[in-house]
């Protein structure tokens, strides 16, 4: 009995299956259009300054009369759809950006009419405050400093076009006018902006500029004399340089005014506008009077003495030189700060040289690692700017008109010197700034820090930006800028905004 229990359920089975293949009962099919949006090569993340017009058209394939669709752009907070707001009606969008400055979406719907049939694509969209971010350019027009922002896809992979917001200190202050020539401009890590003339100081808003803190107010107690001359950073330490004085404020610790300056026991010093500050949160200064290093750790309230370390390649505490110019460079160790100091024989503009030390901690740890004598390079006399890379075994000089390269073995110490510029600028101008791009960018595919060196030029009474690509493992320069910006008054610094 059993086995034909068996035989009656597979025939059963069998002919289900059967019923399946032999179907071919009436059935309506419709084929469906071509109906989607191609993202393929298209950006999908913006970046847009608040107020600013923005225009997008999507990539819509559909393979019907378009006039049979329905379009709408809606715009909303991330985590709240529902109040999203509808700002266009048409399939190409050209609108002005006016909602507050944050992250959105931005969400594109295409409609048939008839059968209700939907194609969309949602958009990544970060709306700046007016200043945003960018390469701030500082500079002095009809006797005011003010601070121009230009915007590059160079920086910011996510922006749809290179533009230039002007006068941005001057809008947001109209009362307070910035006076004295430019020195330079200082971002700290999501505090506020400082920027620095020969005779005024003032610390401002990230967001807007405007001012939050004048000279008077920065100190707890007010120097008797104002002559800013530089500021740095690192983390959480700041470093004023004012009256060859350095005074050294540690965020978080007991407030935002700078308290006096270090003291070095027993001696006077002139500390040289260029500081050092690195691993450790220490700063390292050059004496001016002495020609000599000097070492501030993050507490102390004096300067020290840097002893002359066994195996120094010079002794930090009797240089003899002036100290033109000083930075980060190329440094091929792990978790180690290199200081380049390009320095200069008192009275002898031909006799320059590079010397380089390790910063970290403590002055007992500062040590000479270099001396990279550029004796043989091209007009070394007239270089007037310089730049460090810290990618590559590079550094750049510039003279009123020209941009040299020079390569360099650290370990040998030996030096490629520059036979010839590697970049001139045109005629009737003349070099007034010169910075290496040392952020990482923006929404980049790739680390952009080193990769472009920032040149400022001024005729007489219009300044420009030219920006050359540089080779990040080589250094080399190529002759054709990458992007020109121009329209700016006489420019002293130039420092990207990432925040």
């Amino acid at each position: 009995m059993r086995k034909y229990i068996y035989l009656v359920f597979i025939l059963g089975i069998m002919g289900m299956l059967s019923s399946c293949f032999e179907d071919e009962g009436n059935y309506t099919y419709v084929e469906l259009p071509d109906f989607y949006v191609d993202t393929v090569g298209q950006q999908t993340s913006f970046t847009i300054p608040q107020f600013s017009e923005f225009t997008l058209t999507p990539k819509l394939v559909y393979s019907g009369d378009k006039s049979a669709l329905e379009f709408t752009w809606s715009m909303y907070e991330p985590s709240v759809f529902e109040s999203a707001d509808t700002l266009a009606k048409t399939e190409s969008l050209s609108v002005a950006i006016e909602v507050s400055p944050g992250d959105y979406i931005l969400e594109f719907c295409a409609m048939e009419i008839a059968t209700g049939l939907r194609a969309t694509m949602r958009y990544n969209i970060a709306v700046e405050s007016v200043v945003g971010t960018g390469l701030m350019v500082y500079y002095q027009q009809n006797g005011l400093a003010d601070c121009d922002m230009v915007r590059s896809r160079l920086f910011n992979g996510t922006l749809t076009e290179s533009t230039v917001s002007r006068d941005l200190y001057s809008l947001a202050n109209p009362e307070i006018p910035l006076t004295g020539t430019p020195v330079c401009l200082g971002i700290t890590s999501g505090y506020w902006l400082y920027l620095l003339t020969e005779d005024d100081i003032v610390r401002v808003s990230l967001e807007d500029l405007t001012v939050i803190g004048q000279f008077e107010d920065l100190f707890l107690t007010v120097p008797e004399v104002c002559k800013p001359q530089g500021y740095y950073r690192f983390f959480g330490m700041e470093v004023l340089v004012n009256n060859n004085q350095t005074h050294i404020l540690l965020l978080g610790y007991g407030g935002a005014e700078y308290p006096l300056p270090r003291a070095l026991t027993g001696q006077n010093y002139s500390a040289s506008p260029y500081v050092m500050v690195g691993w450790g949160v220490c700063a390292t200064v050059y004496d001016e009077l002495e020609r000599r290093f000097l070492f501030g750790d993050m507490y102390s309230s004096e300067l020290e003495e840097i002893p002359n370390a066994e195996g120094s390649a010079f002794d930090m505490s009797n240089v003899g030189k002036d100290l033109l110019y000083m930075a980060p460079g190329y440094c091929d160790q792990n978790y180690a700060v290199y200081a380049y100091a390009a320095m200069e024989t008192p009275g002898m503009p031909a006799e320059k040289a590079i010397y380089i030390y390790l910063t970290n901690g403590s002055a007992a740890m500062e040590r000479g690692l270099a001396v990279l004598d550029l004796a043989g390079c091209a007009n070394i006399s007239d270089a007037t700017h310089w730049a460090f890379s810290t990618r590559s075994p590079s550094l750049y000089y510039a003279t009123g008109t020209g941009v040299y390269t020079v390569n360099f073995n650290l370990t040998e110490q030996t030096v490629v010197p520059a036979t010839q510029a590697a970049w001139t600028c045109p005629a009737g101008e003349q070099i007034t700034c010169m910075r290496m791009f040392s952020s990482t960018g923006l929404n980049l595919d790739s680390d952009a820090s080193c990769k472009y060196l920032m040149v400022a030029t001024f005729n007489g009474s219009e300044g420009k930006v030219y920006i050359l690509e540089a080779d990040v493992a080589t250094g080399v320069l190529n002759a054709t800028p990458v992007e020109t910006f121009d329209g700016f008054g006489e420019i002293k610094d130039m420092q990207f905004k990432d925040q």
